[in-house]
């Protein structure tokens, strides 16, 4: 009887999630030639995903991929270091930063597929006449990025094609400090990035209202050393990271939301993962945040959060990740929340690569996961496994809970979890040094929630 029931609860899970594993898929980009790509953008239908890429001879190359026709340089820029950060909602047109003419300084570039331009710097001389492109608003009327100064000190610059490159300035106006834009709202309202304050260490800020404004941390305190990395398109969100002593000196990730006031949240570290460090790099306009976090090994996972909870991307969708795989970075995320792209390890080509995750349609089963407010179970990973694997879940109430692992024949071999647990997102390494090699059962009930899933350990 007890071998029946896991053989049909097996059937039950493989019909299930048919569709949901269907509809979910990642596609590594590939490379101009070297070893290395990573991405930085997606367009809205994840047709479009821009970054930067070696070529053959280990240089820096802008790319654009599309599933027609691959990953590719951009016209004109096929001979110059060069890298995009941001595509507009309808590709039409790139952000991001090129060698000169000269070969000696970059700029940022606006890139269309007639015309590339150059935005020039904010007074550099010499081999500092350089700057950046970070982002635009809706239609790239605005650009923002970093551009140096007359003092050669690189500051935060609004571009428009009427007034040209402007020097957004500093904490204080003070000339020799430094400072970065890094966001923008998609109707250019709000602006935000971060400024160095003192000691050579930067606070995130946004620019609103003609001054420069201070982000804080959610206990309402000044921040010693901080970045913000992305705006979402409506100007509701602020995304980056924080280092100070509410976070015991180590990198957090954290979004600031409510404009133009900005309370913040520290998004937190992976589950189980006490010192580790965490950096938010994407929000869209749901408050969805990508980046990454480290776990237990100190390694880099690319992460998405949402509404309190972290998930591990490596973990959460193990099921098509292939064995040895590993998503390293989740930079950008599509304003519906279905595609992710960033950098992870193919062990496919042995490869550094960008890859693009397409989490499938809101509509769906997936629906699920885009809420974060239901019960799930992910697969164990890796998967297979020897002799350890790392367990997730999650639950949206408190509550008693049970996770156990049975073998084939339906015998309790472990338990892993017995005890009252809060609402929240969970992960537990599973050492099965002491089982013979085969097919296990992991099972978890958590009120009347039960899942089981297989996991199979190669000795």
């Amino acid at each position: 009887m007890k071998l029946n029931f896991f053989i049909m609860t097996l059937i039950f899970i493989l019909l299930t999630h048919t569709d949901l594993i269907n509809s979910q898929s990642l596609t590594w980009l590939g490379t101009l030639g070297g070893e290395t790509s990573i991405a930085y953008d997606v367009s809205d239908d994840g047709t479009i995903v821009v970054g930067w890429s070696e070529n053959s001879q280990g240089d820096t190359r802008a790319f654009i991929w599309t599933p027609a026709n691959g990953m590719q340089i951009p016209a004109g820029l096929e001979s110059k270091t060069s890298w995009i950060r941001k595509v507009t909602s309808d590709a039409s047109i790139l952000i991001g930063t090129s060698g000169t003419a000269n070969g000696i300084n970059y700029q940022a570039i606006k890139w269309s597929s007639s015309n590339i331009t150059f935005l020039g710097s904010l007074g550099g001389s010499g081999s500092f006449n350089n700057s950046e492109g970070y982002s635009c608003n809706a239609d790239a009327s605005i650009i923002i990025g970093t551009a140096t100064t007359s003092n050669n000190i690189p500051h935060a610059f609004k571009w428009t094609a009427s007034g040209g490159i402007e020097d957004l300035g500093t904490f204080g106006n003070v000339a020799n400090r430094f400072s970065a834009a890094t966001g923008i709202s998609d109707d250019a309202s709000l602006i935000a990035g971060h400024s160095e304050y003192s000691g050579n260490y930067t606070r995130p800020c946004f620019w609103l209202n003609g001054g420069i404004h201070e982000l804080f941390t959610k206990h309402g305190t000044s921040i010693e050393r901080g970045e913000v990395t992305s705006v979402s398109p409506n100007g509701n969100y602020i995304c980056g990271y924080i280092d100070d002593s509410t976070t015991y000196y180590r990198e957090h990730a954290y979004l600031w939301s409510g404009n133009p006031s900005f309370t913040g949240v520290d998004v937190g570290l992976l589950s189980q993962v006490l010192l580790g460090t965490s950096i938010a790099f994407d929000v869209n306009d749901n408050g969805q945040v990508v980046g990454t976090a480290t776990d237990t090994l100190y390694e880099d996972n690319a992460f998405y959060w949402y509404l309190g909870s972290m998930l591990n991307l490596n973990l959460f969708y193990s099921g098509i990740l292939p064995s040895g795989s590993k998503l390293i970075s989740a930079n950008a995320i599509s304003s519906n929340g279905r595609y992710i792209v960033g950098k992870g390890f193919n062990s496919t080509t042995n490869r550094t690569e960008a890859f693009l995750l397409d989490r499938g349609p809101a509509t769906d089963v997936n629906s699920e996961i885009y809420s974060l407010n239901v019960y799930s179970l992910e697969q164990n990973y890796p998967n297979p496994f020897n002799p350890s694997t790392k367990i997730s879940w999650q639950s949206p109430v408190g509550g008693h809970q049970t996770l156990k692992v049975y073998d084939v024949l339906g015998n309790e071999v472990a338990t892993l979890i017995d005890e009252e647990k809060s609402a929240g997102f969970y992960e537990i390494e599973f050492n099965a040094s002491q089982l013979a090699s085969g097919i296990y059962f992991y099972r978890l009930k958590a009120g009347s929630f039960v899942e089981t899933k297989k996991m199979v350990l190669l000795k």
